[in-house]
Formats: C-alpha cells, sequence, structure tokens
C-alpha cells in the first residue's frame, strides 16, 4: 500500500511540473482532478464501511471426511463497490495445539448481497472453530483503507466415529459389597434396600426377613429375598495427551476416542452400565458419574473434546493420575484404557498397579514401533493394538483444508441462510 501512495505522489509532482511548464486549461484540468480524486476515493471506503453488515453461519451436519460448508454473508446496501477486500479468518481445532490462519481477497458488490463459501473437510473429530477476525476494504487505487473490526466466530462439532468391532465378552460382574442403584435381574444378594423376589418361607429362613404386613393378607409367611447390587463392571479410561507432533497427535487421539465410543456402544447394547474418565491438566484425572446409554457417553465425550489435550511433558503427572485412579478404584471392576500411542513408561505403570489382569489396554499403533511395543512382550494385562482405518500422517500437513472460497450473489430481497453462527 505504501507502495502505491508513492507512485501517486510522484504522479501528483509530475501534475505539478507539467502545470508550471504548460499553463493551460488541460494542465489545470489535470492537476485539480489529480488532487480532488483522493478524497473522492477516501469518502467512497469511508461509505462502504458504514454500509457493510456482516454474519457468519454454518451450512449442514458436519461429519467426518465429507465436505462441510461455513458460510460469511456481506450485505452492502451502498451504491459502492470495491474489488480490492481482505478476509481475515483463524481456524482452529481443539485437537490441536495451533490455529491456521487464512486471507480471502473478495469482491464486494454495490447494493448487494453476498455468501462466501468456505468448504472444508475434516480429518479428526473435536470441536471446530472459525472465526472471522476482521474484514479490510481498498479503494481502486490502493490509496486508503478502512478495517472493519467482525469478531464472529462459529464452532461446529464432531464426534468420534463407531467404526472399531471388539470380540469382548461383554458382562456385568456381581459384586455384594459394591456402592450402586443397579442390581442383579438374576441372582438374589444381601442388600436390603432393593427386593428381588417374594416366596414362601421355609425351613432356614430369617425371621428378620418376613414380610409380616403381606403375610397378614395372605395367610402365609412371605419372606423377602434381597438383592445383590451390580457394580459398574466397566471403566473406560482415556488417555488424552498429545503423543506425538501435529497432525499425528490429533489423528492419534481421533483412533483413540473412536475405538473409545466403539467400545462404549458395544456396552450399552449389552446393557451394562460403566463409567468413563479422562486425564486434563486442569481437573487431572476425572470419574464420570455411571453412564447406561450411548448418549449419555457422547454427552461426555463432547465435554471431553471441548478441552485442549494435555501436553506432551504431562506424562509423569498423567501416569501419576492414572495409578492413583485404578489403585481407588474396585478390585474387580474391568477397566479399559484407551491410549493413542503405546510406551514403556505406561506399560511399567500398569504392571505395577494392583490386579493388573482385570486391565485391557487398547492401544494405537500405527507403525512397527508401536506394535512392538504392544506385543513385543508379556504383560500381565491383555494389551490389544488399535489400527486406524486411515493412515496416520508421519509429516506436519495442514489440518484444514480449505477446498474453495466460492462466491454467491444475491438480490436484496433475497432470503438469509440462518443456521446458527454470529452476526454483526
Amino acid at each position: 500500500m505504501i507502495r502505491y501512495k508513492l507512485l501517486y505522489a510522484v504522479l501528483l509532482v509530475v501534475m505539478v511540473l507539467f502545470f508550471i511548464l504548460y499553463r493551460g486549461t488541460l494542465s489545470l484540468t489535470l492537476l485539480v482532478f489529480t488532487c480532488i480524486l483522493p478524497l473522492i476515493l477516501l469518502y467512497t471506503v469511508v461509505r462502504l464501511k458504514a454500509s457493510i453488515k456482516a454474519s457468519l453461519t454454518h451450512r449442514g451436519v458436519p461429519q467426518k471426511n465429507q465436505p462441510f460448508h461455513w458460510i460469511f454473508q456481506i450485505k452492502n446496501t451502498s451504491w459502492i463497490s470495491t474489488a480490492n477486500a481482505k478476509l481475515h479468518l483463524v481456524y482452529s481445532s481443539s485437537l490441536a495445539d495451533a490455529s491456521q490462519p487464512l486471507v480471502l481477497n473478495i469482491p464486494i458488490m454495490m447494493h448487494n448481497t453476498q455468501r462466501i463459501r468456505l468448504t472444508y473437510r475434516a480429518v479428526t473429530c473435536g470441536v471446530m472453530r472459525m472465526r472471522i477476525e476482521k474484514l479490510e476494504i481498498y479503494d481502486p487505487l490502493w490509496l486508503f483503507k478502512r478495517v472493519i473490526p467482525l469478531d464472529l466466530t462459529d464452532s461446529v462439532l464432531l464426534m468420534p466415529q463407531q467404526n472399531f468391532s471388539f470380540s469382548e465378552n461383554w458382562k456385568a460382574n456381581p459384586q455384594a459389597d459394591a456402592d450402586t442403584t443397579e442390581y442383579s435381574k438374576e441372582k438374589a444378594g444381601d442388600d436390603p434396600s432393593e427386593i428381588f423376589d417374594l416366596h414362601v418361607y421355609r425351613e432356614g429362613d430369617q425371621v428378620s426377613r418376613i414380610h409380616w404386613k403381606l403375610s397378614s393378607k395372605l395367610d402365609n409367611l412371605m419372606v423377602k429375598e434381597y438383592s445383590l447390587p451390580l457394580s459398574a463392571g466397566y471403566l473406560l479410561f482415556a488417555d488424552f495427551r498429545q503423543t506425538a507432533d501435529q497432525p499425528e497427535a490429533a489423528e492419534r487421539i481421533d483412533a483413540m476416542l473412536s475405538a473409545m465410543a466403539s467400545a462404549a456402544a458395544q456396552l450399552s447394547e449389552h446393557m451394562i452400565s460403566f463409567r468413563a474418565a479422562a486425564y486434563t491438566p486442569d481437573r487431572g484425572a476425572e470419574v464420570s458419574p455411571l453412564l447406561q446409554e450411548s448418549a449419555d457417553f457422547s454427552g461426555w465425550v463432547e465435554l471431553l473434546v471441548h478441552a485442549k489435550p494435555a501436553p506432551r511433558d504431562s506424562k509423569t503427572a498423567f501416569l501419576h493420575g492414572l495409578s492413583a485412579l485404578l489403585t481407588e478404584s474396585h478390585p474387580r471392576d474391568r477397566v479399559l484404557l484407551f491410549t493413542p500411542k503405546p510406551d514403556r513408561e505406561l506399560m511399567h505403570t500398569l504392571m505395577a498397579l494392583p490386579s493388573p489382569a482385570r486391565i485391557t489396554l487398547y492401544a494405537v499403533s500405527v507403525n512397527a514401533a508401536d506394535r512392538a511395543i504392544a506385543t513385543g512382550a508379556e504383560y500381565p494385562f491383555t494389551c490389544v493394538p488399535v489400527t486406524p482405518e486411515t493412515s496416520v500422517s508421519p509429516e506436519p500437513a495442514e489440518e484444514a483444508d480449505f477446498e474453495a472460497a466460492e462466491r454467491e450473489d444475491f438480490s436484496d430481497s433475497a432470503e438469509t441462510d440462518q443456521k446458527g453462527g454470529a452476526s454483526a
């Protein structure tokens, strides 16, 4: 922009010299026009800035590896247009530790409504955020600039896909001393807070279990059978850490969450309740309430992916939190641990835990080194390598693939497609 101003200043000097050397109507007209033109151009950008309204929305339901559209709408109510405008936007993902800035050169039509469609293809689950920072408008000669601060933000949630199948024998374990509100439908127990069944008094039945009120109505001594509590049975733990450079780290976490979502769905199909846990830098290793349906687990995952994964240097804190949680958990609970990358320190931590045989480790394995750690030794727990459907990128790459920025023009009477988002 400074270059254009210097060139115009040179043109102005030339017009002054031309007027001095060749006095006349033509030279005077050219000099006056050269002096007035910048004022006219300044007025156009100031007027255009005051006439622009903008909004950001999204279209459709985002799905992994499918095109998805963000729609940036510009409404210009003036009769001034410009072919020189720059849109500054920033894309970020909750699974990545960096944002991706992008600048688009767009025209602005006079007295019109335009939609700029940003086509994006998601490669991982998580919360995808689009932020429009500002719109810069320039005059045709690039002499003046006016900035329209927008600060429009829109976010969408992509849930992990349930694309893994496990050959597990999913079965709830009866536990007489479990602290739960779930009870066995097949066996009686000793928990007086819930009645499993009633039967006629038999020799050897405890007198304290006789249901006196019901017995008086039926003319038979009826004995209460207490219920057998069931523990949650399963604890699903997510190793929510960055274990590699981007974008490999995000893709590994995506594969890990997909495996965890698949296990939760299969547990729900077998009507088995479970708890979910994850390590985050802010809250440490936190356990969810008892989950019974896939929808309950989806709500927990949504809260998890809104937070950023723990950094790579948090391994010591993660292993300490994992060890404390599993040591305090019920010794007969089945633990399904999902990690984006197996390593020796994690294996040694699991081996030192009490009752390691109850642990099943699902480790995302994308190369020979991962598989060597997962299957190359005899562990007192079960270790299952998990192979992603798509290959994990070994080299850094653009996480957001903006395939196109397409412009759509509409008349003033055209309806705006508002499906959610921010506007200004």
